[in-house]
């Protein structure tokens, strides 16, 4: 049999009231709920709404919801750094290597140029300073997804930024150090991280952006649920 509307409404209360916080969670767990209730309902025609409802959480063991929202959690960490991981290392195929190439190039003759390292480092500084205000701002923009798990988690990447830029400005900036390493290989060696660092903030943009759209159809289905 299937669930009246205020049946799913009773279910979704019961599941926020067993301090399930996020939206989407809330949704999986009550799309889990409501086809264990169904079954049970249907098997026996003689069960209330309320036992059915009862029997199903007790069926999830001694650790309630509680189980079943880590596995959530899990699963979707796992799903979004598959995702990152791949976006990031698709710039290594044949059809962008070139390019990746060709910018550790122009990185290293930028910083020949300018034959100031800590002048460089404080324009590089300053593109990724506008990067996460950026990312700062458009989050305060869009509160209305910040009880969403796939929007936190996709927002993540987002904040390795500041200790990615300092591990790579100590490593720079203490290699100088080896008398083996000579200052043109500072360069490329730079040159080489910058890339690399440049690479992970597009693969954290186009995150962000897929956590937006998975964002919006998740709160759409939300509000649909809870006309």
């Amino acid at each position: 049999m299937s669930l009246n509307k205020e049946q799913l409404s009773a279910i979704q209360a019961f599941v926020n009231k067993k301090g399930i916080h996020y939206l989407d969670v809330q949704m999986e767990i009550l799309d889990h709920v409501a086809s264990a209730v169904e079954e049970k309902m249907s098997a026996n025609a003689a069960l209330s709404f309320e036992e059915a409802l009862k029997q199903t959480h007790v069926s999830f063991g001694i650790f309630g919801f509680g189980g079943v929202e880590d596995s959530i959690v899990n699963a979707m960490n796992k799903k979004y750094n598959r995702i990152f991981w791949k976006t990031f290392g698709s710039f290594f195929n044949y059809k962008c290597i070139l390019l990746v190439g060709l910018t550790i190039f122009l990185l290293y003759q930028l910083q020949v140029l300018v034959d100031d390292y800590y002048q460089f480092l404080a324009y590089f500084l300053g593109f990724v300073v506008l990067v996460v205000v950026s990312s700062y701002i458009i989050g305060l923009r869009n509160k209305q997804y910040k009880n969403l798990l796939v929007y936190k988690s996709t927002f993540s990447y987002f904040s390795f930024f500041g200790s990615g830029f300092l591990i790579f400005n100590y490593l720079i900036g203490n290699i100088k150090y080896f008398e083996i390493i000579e200052p043109q290989q500072i360069l490329i060696l730079s040159s080489v991280m910058l890339v690399l660092f440049i690479i992970y903030i597009i693969a954290a943009i186009k995150m962000a952006l897929l956590g937006f759209k998975e964002s919006k159809l998740l709160m759409d289905k939300y509000h649909l649920l809870n006309k």
